[in-house]
């Protein structure tokens, strides 16, 4: 913005320059070829003499310079500015001394004017000396000179203005002071251009600054001085035309002009005030809920400071203010703390990515939110939340930072003392469980080897014994006893998965190949049809991915329809970090209602009579899956075959 400012008055600048220079270049060649009217615009009107005409065209180009970054075109502009102040000061000394100068006409010989022919007025003079000075002075960095160079640039403009106002009032020229008589009206239209553009260099310093800056008064000031000056000059303009007119006398004109600018400056200001007063009712009201915000954020900044650790840091971690409850759980005092960074209180417990991740965070801008670790002066260590806010200022930039933390260091205690606690009684579960199992594969074993034994013996040595009923019965109780076995063998294998497992590289490819092969017999005796893509080779548990696959393969085999030919696919699919493996058949289908039960364990979805089983098998492969850290679930409408989908992460040795 500061930029496009600059741009803008530099452009103003060269414009005017420009201007300046046509004008000076048109009265020069005027003078060369005797052109009368570019040397006088008002008729009978003093002319812009040679001298002028060059010292304009010095000073424009001297003014062009000053507001170029290159250095000796700087130089150059002081240069000019010596040259307008020696033919100024030459021609005012003419004046002074009374003597005449050779530098009159110097380079043309003026024919048209009458007293003092070739020279300029001393206004003239003594404007472009004071021009030449400033050209000299402005390049300077004293602030006490570059003060005075805008007092005297203004001046040239009081000075330039009011002969100005002698042409526009029609003022005989026998009728004006001495000092400005033989000042031309472009002359003075010229004079006020050029120190008005050269003001703009220095803009925040004297005369300009009290216009152009953005306080209430400048403003009142840029709002009453166009209506003063237009006002004043088009009242006197139209008193001197009655006058002259003889419709009112002299005196009563003058009564009546005054009153008149009276009434319409008092309208004006009245509006003006009005206006002003409007603003001030509402900076009075933004004053009161200023007051009123900075009392509530007061009242914050208590709550916060008895409830909260606060600490402020600057963009680069530098801590810059801290409340007393930080010294008071940092053990530290101000002095020590402020000036460090964060360090100081390191407890060395979190890793260096936990903090790399946490700048990358708040230097994007976003609010970092989670728990952290300190160490205390005196050796302890404490825990606290911790909420890190970053400031941005209106270009973006992050400039500050924010820090608000809690003391959870109790609740952290609490949290590893039931962790510990969870682990006690997790490890006294396995231990329970492992002596269930142990119960289960022997004790428990023992007497349905003693029912089947004699269940048995009855069948061979007493079948002719029983009746038709009694037959029965013993094959009900044989096939129970035999469930009961296999129950128990199969829960048994159940809890030990995974006991003792060990990663390893394992081929998925010939994995699968050998679960078929295990598998031959059901598959030759339904004729299935298995495609088997490509298989990665991966960590895993060998042991447990075997008994997987084979799970998982000889469910799509088994749950068919008669008269369709099982065809079942077998892919893998490298996805999000993990693999993602499908197996594909075309069965009987799962309703969506049972998409989770089939997981649980013992959970049948159809009699033993339809299909053969003991709701075990989906059990084993979700706790294996769960085993390598990964999901599985399943795709399947009824009637319309199933897909069995797990996934398997990158693990590592």
């Amino acid at each position: 913005m500061i930029n496009k400012v600059k741009k803008g008055r530099r452009q103003i600048v060269l414009v005017v320059s420009g201007l300046a220079m046509i004008t000076s270049i048109v009265v020069i060649i005027g003078w060369v070829f005797n052109i009368s009217s570019v040397l006088n615009i008002v008729v009978g009107g003093p002319t812009m003499k040679f001298n002028t005409a060059l010292c304009f065209f010095l000073s424009a180009l001297g003014i062009t310079l000053a507001f170029s970054r290159k250095i000796h075109f700087k130089s150059i502009s002081r240069l000019l500015g010596f040259l307008v102040l020696f033919i100024g000061s030459f021609s005012l000394g003419e004046y002074l001394f009374s003597v005449p100068s050779f530098l009159d006409n110097f380079f043309v010989n003026d024919l048209l004017s009458g007293d003092y022919p070739g020279r300029m007025s001393a206004g003239t003079a003594f404007c472009f000396s004071m021009l030449g000075l400033c050209l000299i002075a402005i390049q300077t960095e004293q602030l006490i000179i570059l003060k005075t160079v805008q007092h005297v640039l203004m001046l040239v403009l009081v000075i330039a203005f009011v002969s100005l106002i002698t042409f526009i009032l029609e003022v005989p020229t026998a009728n004006k002071v001495f000092f400005i008589n033989t000042m031309a009206v472009h002359t003075s239209m010229l004079f006020i251009l050029l120190a008005a553009s050269l003001s703009f260099k220095n803009i925040h310093l004297g005369f300009t600054a009290l216009i152009f800056e953005d306080y209430d008064g400048s403003k009142l000031i840029r709002k009453l001085i166009p209506f003063i000056v237009l006002l004043s000059i088009s009242l006197t303009y139209i008193l001197l035309i009655v006058i002259n007119s003889n419709i009112i006398n002299y005196d009563f004109g003058l009564v009546f002009s005054t009153v008149v600018f009276i009434l319409i400056s008092v309208l004006y200001i009245s509006v003006i005030g009005i206006d002003l007063n409007k603003k001030d009712i509402k900076w009075i009201e933004l004053q009161k809920s200023l007051r009123d915000t900075n009392q509530e954020l007061e009242y914050y900044k208590q709550a916060l400071d008895k409830s909260s650790i606060v600490a402020f840091t600057d963009e680069k971690g530098i801590i810059t203010d801290v409340n007393e409850k930080f010294c008071e759980i940092s053990k530290y005092n101000r002095d020590e703390i402020i000036g460090n960074t964060h360090k100081l209180i390191n407890s060395k417990h979190h890793n260096r990515d936990f903090f790399k991740k946490l700048w990358g965070t708040i230097r994007t801008g976003e609010v970092w939110i989670g728990d952290i670790k300190n160490k205390a002066k005196d050796g302890s260590y404490y825990w606290v939340h911790t909420s890190i806010v970053p400031f941005k200022s209106e270009a973006g930039n992050i400039y500050r930072y924010l820090a608000i933390r809690q003391d959870i260091t109790k609740r952290k205690e609490a949290e590893e003392m039931l962790a510990s606690q969870y682990v006690k009684k997790l490890e006294q579960k396995n231990t329970e469980l492992e002596q269930f199992a142990y119960i289960a594969s022997h004790d428990l074993q023992e007497p349905l080897r003693s029912v089947t034994n004699f269940v048995n013996i009855l069948v061979e040595d007493y079948n002719d014994k029983f009746d038709a009923d009694g037959s029965k019965y013993l094959r009900i109780i044989g096939d129970a006893t035999e469930r009961m076995r296999n129950l128990i063998k199969f829960l048994l294998d159940y809890s030990r998965l995974g006991r003792e497992r060990k990663l390893s590289l394992v081929d998925c490819k010939k994995l699968t190949e050998d679960a078929v092969s295990d598998l031959s017999e059901s598959i030759n005796t339904n004729n299935t049809v298995i495609e088997i893509g490509e298989m990665p080779k991966l960590y895993a548990y060998e042991t447990e991915m075997r008994q997987l696959f084979q799970n998982l393969i000889s469910n799509a085999i088994k749950f068919q329809k008669k008269e369709i030919t099982p065809h079942i696919k077998i892919n893998a699919l490298r996805e999000n970090g993990s693999w993602k493996f499908t197996i594909a058949d075309n069965g009987i289908g799962i309703s969506s209602v049972h998409f989770t039960r089939i997981f649980q364990i013992f959970q049948r979805l159809h009699t033993s009579r339809e299909y053969q089983g003991y709701g075990i098998g989906l059990p084993n492969c979700k706790k294996i899956v769960e085993l390598h850290e990964g999901e599985i679930w399943v795709e399947s409408e009824v009637g319309e075959g199933s897909t069995f989908n797990f996934t398997i992460p990158k693990l590592k040795l």
